[in-house]
């Protein structure tokens, strides 16, 4: 069968760089030293940060949008005026033991406290959630790095009588500053993302 140049050149790509596998995939989440200090009130356990990123199921790289306005040079073009990035979302699996779902109800606790106060951003953000993409060899091939993270949205973890060959998982919505480029240590491109836009 005669190839066409076209995929042959498919196939030289894909044999040198091979094929990303979307289960191959690491979360790190940097805890605030506050979330920690609930944990460690509330069930004498503050550092779950290396388990937090075992029990990711799922997850996204977070694409952007830009908005554009129409503009007239003798022709009608499009020029961006604004960015937003998009929410950075993680699916957790529910241990026996529930911590990860308690580490993340401490969290929110961390945010708003009890007397309806707000604390202070600098003590709940956290400094990094990290996503990490890795090929076969188990080499990264996509490091990206979402800054001053913190979660919006902790999803219900719906409980069932008829279920039992399942199991319960929770999704959580992070907002973040910056969405960086962390690839190589010579990336230093950095996406800017307005906390209030996602």
């Amino acid at each position: 069968m005669i190839m066409t140049q076209a995929f042959e050149k498919y196939l030289t790509v894909i044999k040198k760089a091979g094929i990303q596998s979307p289960n191959r995939f690491e979360v790190e989440v940097v805890v605030p030293m506050t979330v920690q200090a609930k944990m460690s009130e509330y069930y004498n356990d503050a550092d779950l940060t290396n388990r937090i990123g075992l029990l990711a199921l799922d997850t996204n790289i977070p694409g952007f949008t830009a908005a554009v306005s129409e503009i007239h040079v003798g022709h009608t073009a499009f020029a961006a005026y604004e960015k937003s990035n998009g929410d950075l979302n993680v699916t957790f699996l529910c241990a026996g033991d529930m911590k990860e779902h308690k580490f993340f109800m401490a969290w929110r606790d961390s945010i708003f406290k009890q007397n309806h106060t707000l604390e202070f951003y600098d003590n709940y953000i956290s400094d990094t959630v990290k996503i990490k993409l890795k090929n076969k060899m188990d080499q990264i091939s996509r490091h990206m790095q979402a800054t001053e993270a913190f979660p919006i949205t902790v999803t219900d973890v719906v409980v069932n009588q008829g279920e039992r060959d399942t199991y319960s998982t929770f999704q959580v919505v992070f907002k973040y500053r910056k969405l960086k480029t962390a690839d190589s240590d010579k990336a230093s491109a950095d996406v800017s993302s307005p906390v209030t836009n996602g």
